[in-house]
């Protein structure tokens, strides 16, 4: 049986430094040329750029949306709607290492896996597979959303839309953001939408996908997202944030909700580690920074991300 941890624990653990996103001449060149328009159009909404940033995917529309924190209600505000300018195969997840397959599910990207060297302009990694994507025995790697208009198992965004969207979260993730949620969909997970696929083989997977996609409906706040028994499962940040506040209270009286939170015990991977990982798929582009598991952090716990940004299980030293 998986073991059960508790996250009033891990967020009590003292915080990591921040991992500055890498750079190139192209970036450079980017942000000179287009940030400060970035900034003033994102503070037109009342935004910040360098605030924290949320990403959801909907494939059946080919759109992607940022979402930025308002730092005055702790809540997201849609900031912008991009256009996805192609995606690879069907509604449904990813299965298999070169299914030409874009993935489903809840992602995490953090700094390691910015590449601003990528031959499509602009890239990150989503960190596919995640450990919900382990447990269900499916394979892949380096899954990214770039620029261009080519995708082989990526979702390529133009290079102007992914000049925007990188800037969000490269100034997010310099500003103390310690991973960015990405969110993938089939569709928008409306009741009606659902009925339309009630005889999709994938019907049951996306009623687990929906439960993450009314969490942050209710909120607009990003749901702690974890792993149990093989099936996403989600946890509402202000109420954890509420029990780490409390952290002197016996354990006993976590509700289940906090308590269910998992740690899956496979190995640890670092972001550095490329020995095993193949080129991006479908592509050659080999300047890529793999990340399919946030450095320091335990499989399953590569998924969750607290309101103060929790801080790694047994971190891992860093690179110099």
């Amino acid at each position: 049986m998986i073991r059960v941890m508790f996250l009033l624990v891990l967020l009590t653990l003292s915080a990591c430094d921040t991992i500055i996103p890498p750079t190139s001449a192209l970036l450079e060149y980017i942000r000179g040329t287009r940030q400060t328009l970035l900034a003033r159009e994102v503070k037109t909404q009342k935004l910040q750029l360098g605030a924290p940033v949320f990403l959801r995917v909907f494939k059946q529309e080919n759109v992607l949306e940022a979402w930025i924190q308002d730092k005055k209600t702790g809540r997201y505000t849609l900031y912008k709607t991009y256009p996805i300018c192609r995606f690879s195969g069907n509604l449904g997840p990813k299965l298999a290492e070169g299914d030409k397959q874009a993935p489903e599910g809840f992602y995490l990207v953090g700094p390691e896996q910015m590449n601003p060297q990528s031959q499509f302009h602009l890239a990150f990694n989503l960190g596919y597979p995640n450990a919900y994507d382990r447990a269900q025995g499916r394979t892949g790697s380096a899954l990214m959303i770039h620029g261009g208009c080519q995708s082989t198992g990526c979702f390529a965004m133009t290079d102007p839309a992914i000049e925007d969207v990188y800037l969000l979260l490269d100034n997010a993730l310099r500003q103390g953001q310690t991973y960015v949620n990405v969110h993938i969909f089939p569709f928008r997970m409306t009741e009606e939408n659902m009925q339309l696929f009630t005889d999709s083989q994938w019907y049951g997977f996306w009623q687990n996908l929906k439960a993450g996609y009314d969490a942050f409906e209710a909120t607009h706040i990003p749901p702690l997202v974890g792993v149990e028994e093989a099936r996403y499962v989600f946890h509402d940040r202000r109420a954890i944030s509420a029990l780490a506040a409390a952290q002197t209270q016996d354990k006993e009286m976590l509700p289940p909700s906090a308590s269910q939170i998992i740690i899956n015990p496979a190995p640890i991977k670092t972001a550095q580690d490329t020995t095993t990982t193949p080129p991006p798929e479908g592509t050659k582009d080999n300047t890529y920074t793999s990340g399919a598991v946030p450095e320091g952090y335990a499989d399953g716990f590569a998924l969750l991300r607290g309101i103060s940004n929790p801080p790694p299980l047994d971190p891992a030293p860093r690179s110099p």
